[in-house]
């Protein structure tokens, strides 16, 4: 089995053709990517993964506000900070996505 590749490049526009890997994973990336451009990321990983896309993201829930929350009182935490500004993944939301890839 080849090594994973780890790629250096703007995921809204991935050097690779389509379907060049196997499984697209991205942990913690998407709360750091503006709600703009989502979809766009998104399709780009269906587009380069072959048989699936695994997205592990915080989730927009009320006990994950107020631990970020908490957390921010005692840490100025710029990734946290981020979470309000591109507003965290709805996982209803991401269940849709499945969807995406049937059209891809």
């Amino acid at each position: 089995m080849p090594p994973a590749l780890d790629i250096g490049a703007s995921a809204e526009n991935i050097p690779c053709p389509d379907k060049e890997f196997d499984l697209v994973t991205s942990i913690d990336m998407m709360k750091h990517i503006p709600q703009s451009i989502r979809m766009k990321v998104l399709r780009e990983f269906i587009g380069v993964a072959r048989h699936a896309v695994i997205i592990i993201a915080p989730q927009d829930t009320a006990e994950n506000k107020q631990v970020e929350e908490m957390v921010l009182k005692y840490e100025n935490n710029r990734f946290l900070i981020e979470h309000r500004q591109h507003i965290l993944d709805d996982f209803n939301a991401l269940k849709k996505i499945r969807l995406l890839s049937d059209k891809y």
